[in-house]
């Protein structure tokens, strides 16, 4: 269920001659009660086993039997156990690590850089007749290897690959002088090159040669010239797997003492970082970048919550176990142990992690800084200690792996924990589950805003999540900003005080709502129209009276179609509304006046002909006539009189728009609805006709 220590990489721990004495302080340690904890799980030892050697992995079936990948002799082995602690079946595994099971019962380990399926000849209950038969799962860079019980997907945390490191070659000082020389060990294998000369100026090339030696042509290659900084770069296989950090180490010549002067130091990873990819039963890859949103992360330990798939991984770059959706893509939570007794994670190395597909709270090894086993909930509230080593004791024991029994049998819900102490044999602890607790789940609504506080005899304080069964629990509300408590719904109901006995799951919800503020909108100006309001985006419709702060609003004008609108004007929220429509969000009292005005008429006055006069008006009977201002209010009645002057006459007046055919004689009347113009002619009066009467003289010729 989650990667852990391996021979090579576990710390190193002082041994005694007496283990059994260590196991036995150990053991009664964990009975005594700790100030530190508010929980802890009591051990089982009837479920326990001791006498183990290296356990480096475990997990659990459907049925609860337990398998622990151990080291026996030459080869690692898997024990199974039945849930009443019997051992059911032993079958080699070549190599250990960490553990799932199916619901077929196939079992994956994932170890020196793969993952191994092995199939049983048939599920679960284990029998002493059940065999198994080997594939390689995963090919490279695992670290550790989870199943999801719901759908049996297969989840690896995978280490970075193709990772670079730089060593600084030893100078003749540093050596024991002229013609001395070193070596390097590649300490993930133990395997030592050949002796080379310190303080060469430009011996890039025979360290290369020297480390393909060991580990293989185009697994290595060594760079940085004449530098006395060397980069030295691992892949093709070795780039597979997860280098840890520091690999090489760099000591002087057995002939000069063998003492260690240095080692490698991490570089930049190269190539793909450290991931989680899961997997379909039949190996088929579905993701490769769960997780890969976190920078230069260092994934270990893993399991998933079959109830929603969320996986649950520790990485010790960052001291932390997050939790992902399904996907990877998004970081649900960040368990950071801050809430533990012990503080928050330091110094993680190969974290274990555990889910308990119960309520989905998951244990975690915190090593080796506090050697501490956690559990916490998914939101990453601690809720017990599971195993810790006291540093009185006289040998230390450190955590290893985890597993829960998620079975629905009689263990359901043992917590089982290995342990190397550093002697010769190790142990696997089992633990009880804790006292069974009730959830209250609590629920505030409204609008509004405020607090319930839960006291169950020692005072208000915040609401837990689950309380011990048969727990009375006291809810009070408070509400918050001037909001009004508006009741309970759920177990309880009313407005008064909420008590509720957790015999079984209860669920509250405190409703608060958001105090009031009226609106109010009035119309002016000598126009009309309506104004209507939105609120939060919602149908126009009529504006309120009252709205809740905090309630976006949109005024809207519309002009009558005879009319203009003129502009708002407001007071408190609505104090900034000019123009329409008018958004604002109201947190008091407010007021807004819309102004329509009459739409103004144009009204034009021609005068034609050969003559003159004067055109007159009177509007709506005003009492007297005068010139003809134009333009006119809509409605406005209007009397247009045209008069001739003196050697003129008017001989045509006429109108358009409102003014069409209203005009008789000298005077035009009607009601200015849009647009108008009246035409008034004028004419010059002709005189009376005189007669010329042209006479011819007549010649008379004389005799």
């Amino acid at each position: 269920m989650s990667h852990c220590s391996n021979e090579t990489s576990r710390p190193s721990l002082p041994r005694r001659a007496n283990p059994l004495f260590a196991a036995v302080v150990f053991i009664a340690l964990l009975l005594v009660p700790s100030m530190a904890r508010a929980a802890t799980h009591t051990e089982a030892p009837a479920l326990s086993h001791t006498g183990l050697t290296l356990p480096s992995g475990l997990a659990t079936d459907k049925l609860g039997e337990l398998y622990s990948a151990s080291f026996i002799g030459v080869e690692a082995q898997v024990q199974v156990y039945s849930p009443a602690g019997a051992a059911l079946k032993t079958f080699g595994v070549g190599t250990g690590g960490p553990l799932a099971v199916d619901s077929a019962g196939n079992v994956y380990i994932a170890a020196a850089g793969v993952v191994q399926k092995f199939a049983p000849s048939s599920p679960p209950p284990v029998t002493a007749g059940t065999t198994y038969t080997s594939t390689v799962f995963v090919p490279s860079s695992a670290n550790a290897v989870a199943v999801d019980p719901s759908n049996d997907k297969v989840y690896v945390s995978e280490g970075s690959v193709n990772e670079k490191q730089t060593f600084k070659r030893p100078t003749v000082a540093e050596c024991n002088g002229a013609g001395t020389k070193f070596t390097l060990t590649y300490l993930p294998t133990n395997q030592t090159t050949t002796e080379l000369v310190c303080g060469t100026t430009n011996n890039t090339a025979e360290i290369q040669t020297a480390l393909q030696t060991i580990l293989g042509a185009s697994n290595v290659t060594v760079g940085g010239g004449s530098s006395a900084t060397k980069s030295v770069e691992f892949k093709g296989a070795l780039g597979a797997m997860d280098i840890p950090d520091k690999a090489l180490e760099i000591k002087k010549a057995l002939v000069d003492g063998g003492a260690k002067i240095g080692e490698s130091s991490v570089g930049n990873p190269q190539g793909r970082a450290s991931r989680i990819s899961s997997y379909l039963p039949n190996g088929s890859v579905i993701s490769s970048t769960i997780g890969s949103g976190v920078s230069a992360a260092a994934y270990y330990g893993l399991d998933v919550y079959g109830a929603n798939h969320n996986v649950y991984a520790a990485d010790s770059a960052h001291n932390k176990v997050y939790v992902f959706d399904p996907t990877g893509a998004t970081i649900l939570q960040e368990i950071t142990g801050a809430s533990a007794p012990a503080g928050p994670f330091t110094g993680m190395v190969t974290p274990a992690v555990a889910v308990n597909q119960a309520n989905g709270h998951v244990f975690v090894s915190d090593i080796p800084a506090h050697n501490v086993v956690d559990e916490f909930t998914a939101a990453g509230a601690y809720v017990a200690q599971v195993l810790h080593s006291s540093p009185s004791l006289e040998e230390s024991v450190v955590p290893a792996d985890i597993a829960v029994d998620n079975s629905q049998g009689a263990t359901k819900g043992t917590v089982y924990v290995s342990s190397n102490n550093g002697s010769g044999t190790s142990n696997v602890f089992a633990y009880s589950p804790l006292e069974p607790k009730v959830a209250l789940s609590l629920t505030i609504a409204g609008t509004g805003t405020g607090t319930v506080t839960c006291d169950t005899g020692a005072g208000p304080e915040a609401c837990a999540a689950e309380y011990e069964e048969d727990t009375r629990v006291v809810l009070a509300a408070q509400s918050t900003g001037g909001s009004i408590f508006t009741g309970w719904s759920g177990a309880c109901s009313g407005a008064g005080s909420c008590e509720v006995i957790l015999s079984t799951p209860k669920a509250v919800t405190a409703t608060f709502t958001a105090p009031g503020s009226n609106l109010s909108v009035t119309e002016d100006g000598t126009g009309t129209g309506t104004v209507e309001c939105k609120f939060n985006g919602g149908p126009t419709g009529s504006c309120a009276s009252s709205q809740t702060n905090g309630t976006e609003v949109e005024v809207i004008a519309t002009p009558a179609g005879n009319s203009v609108f003129g502009g708002f004007s407001g007071t408190g929220s609505a104090s900034a509304c000019t123009t329409s429509p008018c958004v604002f969000t109201i947190t008091e009292n407010s007021s807004i006046t819309a102004t329509f005005n009459l739409a103004p008429r144009t009204l034009t006055i021609v005068k034609n002909g050969t003559g003159t006069g004067e055109v007159e008006c009177e509007f709506n009977n005003a009492g007297g006539f005068g010139p003809c201002t134009s333009p006119q209010p809509d409605g406005t009645l209007v009397e247009v009189l045209a008069t001739a002057n003196p050697g003129s006459q008017l001989t045509m007046l006429v109108g358009t728009g409102s003014a069409a055919g209203t005009c008789t004689g000298s005077t035009c009347e009607f009601t200015i609805t849009q647009d108008s113009s009246v035409t008034a002619t004028f004419d010059v009066i002709a005189g009376p006709v005189s007669k010329l009467t042209v006479f011819k003289a007549a010649t008379v010729k004389g005799p």
